[in-house]
């Protein structure tokens, strides 16, 4: 979410539950209520969703539920490749970790892998073995 979606989001508080949501996007996430009809809700339309009242927050409540940060997969094994991306000239130890820290989908990067894209965003990736990898990027010499 850009910070200028944020600075428009009213939090919601959830009466019966006494919980304030930075957003009725993450309220209805976090209580398995479709966002539409908490909205009703507030607007007037209604007057519960899912059994439960809402209104906006007026006060900056001391507990606040905010959305959780997505976490790297990390599938480090013997299935894994390492990659390399030659636009910021920088090693990855799997598709997911490229993917998740440059914002790519990783469909697009194995894509890419496999000659059947040229490049992705401006980033051509390719597979690394051991052998091909500089003595300047391994572990052994990091630890010298």
């Amino acid at each position: 979410m850009t910070t200028e979606a944020k600075a428009r989001c009213k939090r919601v508080t959830c009466v019966d539950l006494d919980t304030t949501y930075s957003s009725t996007k993450l309220a209805a996430e976090a209580l398995g209520v479709r966002a539409s009809n908490i909205t009703a809700v507030l607007k007037g339309r209604a007057k519960t969703a899912g059994g439960l009242r809402f209104e906006y927050a007026t006060t900056i409540p001391a507990i606040v539920v905010e959305p959780q940060t997505k976490k790297i997969k990390s599938r480090v094994g013997a299935n894994c490749k390492r990659i390399f991306c030659d636009q910021n000239a920088r090693f990855y130890s799997s598709i997911a970790e490229a993917a998740q820290e440059m914002k790519i989908p990783p469909s697009n990067i194995s894509a890419c892998l496999n000659d059947r894209r040229q490049a992705v965003k401006g980033n051509t990736f390719y597979y690394v073995s051991e052998k091909d990898e500089p003595s300047c990027y391994t572990q052994e010499e990091g630890e010298k």
